[in-house]
Parts: C-alpha cells; sequence; structure tokens
C-alpha cells in the first residue's frame, strides 16, 4: 500500500543540617574538744566522703556525622526531596524521592510550573544516566562533563563522599526541627541531577550542602542551595534553589529501565521528545516531522504560533479530521504533553480508500500551539494506543 497513505500530518500544518561540671568540694577544721571521759561510751569513726562521679564526655558530632556520611550509600538509603525553584518566571514547587544504593540512584522529581506539572525520573547506574518524561519511556540521560562516576556530584552518593570535614555551627531550626548545623569545610562538588533535576538546558549550575543532624550526629536531613542558568520556554534564565533532602527509614534499590530510548529533538517545531530504537525519523516533509515505528504506524509532529485557545485549536483538529476521515472522533479525552493540559481524539475512518485508525493530541503551551498524530492500520488499538501515549511521555517543549 501507499504508506503516504497512512501519514496523516501532511493534511494541516499548524500546530525542571563540653560542658565542664566543677564540682567544689568543701573542706574545713573545727577545734577538738576536750574528751570527756564516759564509762561505756565507744567513739564513732567520722565518715570518709564519697567521690563525686566525673561527667560524661560530650560526643563530636560533626566525627559521628562525617561516619555516618561515608555509609549512607552502602545501606540503600532513601530520602524525600521537597522545596522550590525560583526565577523571573516565578517560584516552582519541587517534591520526590531519591533512593541510593552503592553509586547507583534512582530519582523521581515534579517540578511544578504554573498549572503544568513537570515529572521527571532518572536513574544512574554503571556510570551511565537515564532519564524519562511522566509516564514515557527512559531514554539515554544528559552528558555531564564530569560523568556520572563516584567523584562526579551527579549522585547524592557522590555528593556525600566529596565532604571531607564539618564544621559545627550549634543548634538551629530548620525544617520545624531542632538540629545541629554541619556545614562542610570546603567546597563540595554537586549538580542539580544529583537530586532529580535531569533538565537538558541546566547551565553553570554552583550548589551548596549543608548537613543538619541530631545531637548524636545522626544526619536527619540536607539542605541544597544554589544557582544556575536554565532555558523556560525561548528564555535562558537565572534560577535559584532551596531544596531539602530528608533522610527516612528503609532500604531502597535501583532498578534499571527495561528498555531505552532514543532522545532527539527539533529546532524549527521547538520540541524534545525520545523515539524506540528501531524507529526511523524523518524531517523531509516542510510542514512536519515523522517517525515511522513500524511498517505501517506514523507519528507526525508539528506547531506553530497561535493565539487560539486548547478548545478552539482541539476543534479545528476536529473539523480537518472529520473531513479527511469521513467520521467524527469516537473519543474527545483530557490528556497531558508535557505536563500541560492536552486533549487526545480518536477516530476510525477512511482517507483515500484505506481504512485507518487515527489518534490526534493537540496542546498549547505559551502561544504556541502542538499537534501530534499518531496513523496506522485498524486492528491492534490497544497496543498502537500504548505505544502513543508512551511516545507522548517523553514529550518535551523546547527552543
Amino acid at each position: 500500500m501507499d504508506m503516504g497513505v497512512v501519514s496523516s500530518a501532511g493534511r494541516r500544518s499548524w500546530v525542571i543540617v563540653l560542658a565542664t561540671a566543677l564540682v567544689a568540694v568543701g573542706c574545713g577544721s573545727t577545734a577538738t574538744p576536750t574528751p570527756t571521759i564516759v564509762a561505756s561510751a565507744s567513739a564513732t569513726p567520722a565518715a570518709t566522703p564519697s567521690p563525686s562521679p566525673s561527667p560524661s564526655p560530650t560526643p563530636d558530632v560533626s566525627a559521628a556525622a562525617l561516619a555516618a556520611l561515608s555509609r549512607l550509600p552502602t545501606t540503600g538509603t532513601q530520602a524525600d526531596v521537597s522545596g522550590s525553584l525560583t526565577s523571573a518566571a516565578g517560584t516552582w514547587p519541587v517534591h520526590g524521592t531519591i533512593a541510593i544504593s552503592g553509586q547507583d540512584q534512582q530519582t523521581d522529581v515534579t517540578v511544578t510550573e504554573g498549572t503544568v506539572a513537570v515529572e521527571s525520573h532518572a536513574v544512574v547506574s554503571g556510570g551511565k544516566s537515564y532519564v524519562a518524561r511522566g509516564t514515557g519511556p527512559y531514554f539515554a540521560g544528559p552528558a555531564l562533563a564530569a560523568g556520572f562516576g563516584p567523584t562526579s556530584g551527579a549522585t547524592l552518593g557522590s555528593v556525600l563522599s566529596s565532604i571531607g570535614s564539618l564544621q559545627d555551627l550549634g543548634v538551629e531550626t530548620h525544617a520545624g526541627q531542632s538540629l545541629r548545623h554541619l556545614k562542610p569545610t570546603l567546597a563540595v562538588t554537586a549538580v542539580p541531577f544529583a537530586f532529580g533535576l535531569a533538565d537538558a538546558t541546566i547551565k553553570s549550575p554552583s550548589l551548596t550542602v549543608d548537613v543538619y543532624a541530631d545531637d548524636t550526629g545522626k544526619p536527619i536531613l540536607f539542605a541544597i542551595g544554589g544557582v544556575w542558568q536554565q532555558t523556560v520556554g525561548r528564555t535562558t534564565m537565572a534560577v535559584t534553589a532551596a531544596l531539602d533532602v530528608t533522610l527516612r527509614a528503609g532500604f531502597a534499590s535501583v532498578t534499571m529501565p527495561d528498555e531505552v530510548w532514543a532522545a532527539f529533538s527539533s529546532k524549527r517545531f521547538l520540541y524534545h521528545a525520545a523515539k524506540g530504537t528501531d524507529w526511523t525519523l524523518s524531517v523531509k516533509a516542510k510542514d512536519y516531522d515523522e517517525l515511522e515505528t513500524t511498517e505501517d504506524a506514523f507519528i507526525d509532529i508539528t506547531s506553530g504560533p497561535t493565539q487560539l485557545s486548547l478548545t478552539a485549536v482541539t476543534n479545528e483538529s476536529i473539523s480537518v479530521d472529520t473531513k479527511d476521515l469521513g467520521k467524527k472522533p469516537e473519543h474527545n479525552d483530557a490528556n497531558h504533553i508535557g505536563g500541560a493540559p492536552a486533549r487526545l481524539l480518536t477516530f476510525h475512518g477512511t482517507y483515500k480508500k484505506t481504512k485507518l485508525y487515527v489518534l490526534d493530541a493537540s496542546v498549547v503551551y505559551k502561544g504556541r500551539a502542538y499537534l501530534v498524530t499518531y496513523s496506522t492500520l485498524p486492528g491492534t488499538e490497544s497496543t498502537d494506543k500504548a505505544t502513543f501515549l508512551e511516545f507522548l511521555g517523553t514529550f518535551a517543549f523546547g527552543r
């Protein structure tokens, strides 16, 4: 058959914490009286005073904490991440989890930008990194200058390994707890990726890591601060971080991704995504990029400036698809693309005498409409929809 029939985007063109006790013993002397002889009287010996107990030594909290930090990566540690990122675009709440096992690590973190909740997942294992967005598949992670080894600062384990000594600044209240503030005496090697912030546009980070512990030196949480440059939409701006990484009980393990997709970007349509390792990407068409997922299944992506709302863009898609396929959509469902609200249309219809199963996703983000269409022959709808949703899970808006 003519595979160009299955491909559909040609039908339209818009579209991340010594007190020394002194005991004073008084010794006095009194005059000895002239003894009086009393029959049958016996002298009572003077009592010998008991020695005062020595005070217990106060523990060296800094030394105890440092020893505990060195053990954390080897014990399968879990932690919660919370805090915020602030830039000229606003303040974005952050929450998530970290699991570390040796130099391996797994993070699941959500950054909420306005109404858009951007989920990112990252795994570091064997010196390599893998990232995923939302419900999408894992793909090769960003390349860092120091890599992902034990001294890279790209995992919590390697960050802790870079702390050589701690200065005890005393008791402070942090995150509602009275804790000992222990500050590293030298700069700590750390990058945002270690705390689940895997945005590939992050550049020139400068981070600080402070340790908060209890009175025995047991680490309770780490306060992360710093600044870096990051691209938001089409603008590169300074981002300031204020995060807490709070340790919690439980053994953690790191799970490797079953499958790793390949990341790619489109400069002309301003997006990032990932594709299966056996998919073919074509950018020959003027109005859209096209992925061939199998012999007879295609994903077409396009975008363009718009002043229309998501509802209006979706209605336009319904109009075009209904005309081309001869059928109205069977479903018009709410969805998310790149964390932004989206609509997903489902069609069965006929185009140029060929029966088709079509999924059409629309999203509007910062004045730009994105249209992503999956077209194939009917018969394997559940598998095809799962593949398309997995692809949409990799989608991110870019420049």
